[in-house]
């Protein structure tokens, strides 16, 4: 081609410039494929949880540590990471349109960036870096991910120290409260107990299994006809020796050795989920049902005093110091099922010590020997006010595990110690507790109380709310282009022909301007559905929807249908956002020059179109903000319908569609 001909062209050719066309094009491809990793960034890093982060630091696998030891430096910098992403991914959108618009017409040049930023600069970037091997690209990137902040250092810092002092730099991960946590562990353990359709660890025999194996209703233990009646001490607590509790063959009392009927205790009723406790010794990575049932007894223990589980004082079984141990005694004390039995003197209040059941295994019924003869171990004084945590400390020092609850502990202290009787004008005790009682507070199901609950209005603060400023999606797209020469833009003339002004067309002037702002609006608004609803944790809601209070359970129930359709919600508000971005420029080139459109499109779209939005909608309403808009995303999900659902398909098929919420494995549950 002569070179006259090429003088006429504009664009670059391949004919008449080679080199110079395939360096625009090799540019091209590598701006997509940097907004591309920053879109990716942006949503991979900021949507890291670092809670999460510190439990695979402390209890994962050994690469899950290395990676989370990678990741918490800079995840924790949520402001300037933010930021140093967001001006890199500006910057190649930007660019992006320039080195087109010299390969392709301007008309071109829009379609291809528009297309090439929304595919493979925003919906697949955030896809893969979001998928299954997040962590894993994540930690691979972090030497990269520090380059760009430090280059970006100058420009990003002062803003990120703003947006610190004005949003707060408070983006630390979020505790699960006890009534959280405890229903943390019921979603998991939900997931898996199909998984254990055994017998539990205490009923031995094969006929239990079957009601399981059928899904029919069986209460605990064995479901055959219970074997006859024998006598077995039933200890207040569990006894400092192994031998606390024993069968006893009931035996003859007089010369006509008549048998004496002995009532059998019967324990209480086990929770409903223990029966499928696994037999032996189980591996893996989910919760059986004793785990469940302990982890939820011990985090209610703490909110529990002693006056709350003990047995009142009235219902105790007890001996007077006075009587003999005759036969009649010692079968009054064995048809009790206790190992430990209070002794008092005179009265009920005055209690003078303990019997341990098991030394009358060396004693004669026919001595008839009295109580005072033998040696009573003083038991445990406690306030009522004690939590069960406290009480179990002190039975764990091995003194006694047997504990009287009274509010005048003290004046029971002195009269034991000066050897004087316990004035029942004075003293009130209101009941026992033993370490037996302790435990079984331990080992059953969940008793929800007053005290356990969290104020409603704290709820959503602690459980959901997602860090603040925490998890930024849309990055900004290739604003559009008609971009030329910056000198140009400036030295253009601009009269009635050129813009549209208030003096010119004021209808059209104002009608440009509401446009404008409109664009912005519904930019920001995409901007903030997508960082609003993507980074909503579906196993939090699901917490929400079981523990939270009325209005957060209805927030959950809402929320949760739309949030589970992950690919299709993501295609779709990108999709939207991407067309407010692209014809915000062309409104704003109508009513001023195409520099000042640049720059203020830029402008408005960083700030009003990104960063506030991701402010607002991950921040201390976005529960109820998300919410809200739940009905204009349907809309949204709908009329993008055609569109949107084939590259979501496609998403799936490729990436994957499990986006559940997480479970944690049975050493990071608690």
């Amino acid at each position: 081609m002569s070179s006259t001909h090429c003088d006429d062209i504009e664009l670059l050719t391949i004919a008449c410039d080679p080199e110079g066309f395939f360096v625009c094009v090799l540019t091209i491809i590598g701006l997509i494929a940097v907004a591309g990793m920053m879109a990716g960034l942006t949503m991979g890093l900021l949507s890291l949880d670092q809670l999460n982060l510190q439990i695979l630091q402390t209890s994962g696998a050994d690469d899950e540590k290395v990676q989370a030891e990678r990741l918490l430096p800079i995840v924790k910098k949520h402001h300037l990471l933010l930021v140093s992403l967001l001006l890199f991914n500006a910057a190649a959108n930007e660019a992006l349109p320039v080195f087109l618009s010299r390969v392709v017409t301007e008309a071109q040049a829009v379609m291809i960036s528009v297309t090439c930023v929304l595919f493979f600069g925003e919906i697949i970037p955030s896809a893969i870096f979001t998928g299954k091997q997040q962590l894993a690209i994540a930690a691979a990137l972090v030497p990269f991910v520090k380059l760009l902040m430090l280059l970006a250092f100058p420009i990003a810092f002062p803003i990120a120290k703003l947006l610190d002092r004005w949003l707060g730099e408070d983006h630390d991960f979020s505790r699960y409260k006890r009534k959280e946590l405890k229903a943390l562990v019921a979603l998991h353990h939900k997931q898996s107990q199909k998984k254990w359709l055994r017998q539990s660890t205490r009923d031995l025999g094969t006929t239990a299994l079957t009601p399981l194996l059928e899904d029919k209703p069986s209460s605990y233990g064995s479901a055959r006809r219970p074997p006859p009646p024998r006598l077995t001490l039933r200890s207040f607590s569990s006894s400092e020796d192994q031998d606390d509790k024993m069968p006893l063959e009931t035996t003859p009392t007089d010369a006509a050795a008549a048998p004496v009927v002995v009532p059998m205790y019967s324990p209480p009723p086990r929770p409903e989920y223990a029966a499928a406790t696994p037999l032996y010794s189980m591996t893996g990575n989910y919760l059986h049902n004793d785990e469940v049932a302990i982890i939820h007894g011990a985090m209610d223990m703490s909110t529990k005093t002693v006056q709350m589980i003990m047995t009142p004082f009235d219902k105790v079984f007890m001996l007077d110091v006075e009587e003999k141990l005759c036969d009649t005694v010692m079968v009054r004390i064995l048809a009790s099922g206790y190992s430990r039995i209070p002794v008092y003197k005179g009265h009920r209040t005055n209690v003078v010590g303990l019997l341990l059941v098991k030394r009358l295994i060396v004693l004669n019924p026919a001595e008839e020997k009295p109580l005072k003869d033998l040696i009573l171990r003083r038991p445990i004084v406690i306030s009522p006010e004690h939590s069960c945590y406290s009480i179990l400390n002190l039975f764990q020092e091995g003194r006694s595990h047997f504990a009287l609850v009274t509010p005048q502990k003290e004046v029971v202290a002195a009269c034991w110690r000066g050897n004087a009787d316990i004035d029942p004008s004075k003293v009130q005790i209101l009941g026992i507790v033993t370490i037996e009682d302790v435990l079984e507070e331990l080992i059953m199901e969940e008793i929800v109380d007053e005290s356990d609950s969290p104020h409603a209005a704290d709820t959503y603060m602690d459980t959901v709310r997602l860090r603040g400023l925490q998890r930024a999606t849309t990055k900004l797209k290739g604003l559009l282009t008609k971009v030329r020469q910056l000198p140009e833009f400036l030295s253009a003339e601009s009269g009635c022909g050129d813009l549209v002004t208030v003096a010119c067309d004021p209808h059209g002037f104002y009608m440009a301007l509401a446009v404008s702002v409109g664009l912005v609006v519904v930019a920001g608004i995409m901007a903030g559905l997508t960082m609003g609803l993507l980074s909503l944790d579906q196993l939090n809601l699901e917490i929400l929807q079981t523990t939270g209070s009325a209005t957060e359970q209805t927030y959950a129930r809402r929320l949760l249908p739309v949030v589970r359709q992950h690919h299709l919600l993501l295609v779709t508000l990108l999709f939207f956002n991407s067309i407010a971005n692209e014809a915000l420029p062309v409104f704003l080139a109508r009513i001023v020059p195409e520099a000042y459109a640049v720059v203020i499109s830029v402008s408005c779209v960083l700030f009003f179109g990104e960063i506030i939005p991701a402010a607002i909608f991950t921040g201390k309403a976005q529960l109820p903000i998300a919410a809200a808009l739940v009905p204009v995303v349907r809309v949204l999900t709908f009329v993008a319908f055609p569109l949107a659902w084939p590259v979501a398909k496609a998403l799936d098929c490729v990436l994957g569609d499990d986006h559940d919420v997480s479970r944690y494995f049975d050493n990071v549950t608690v």
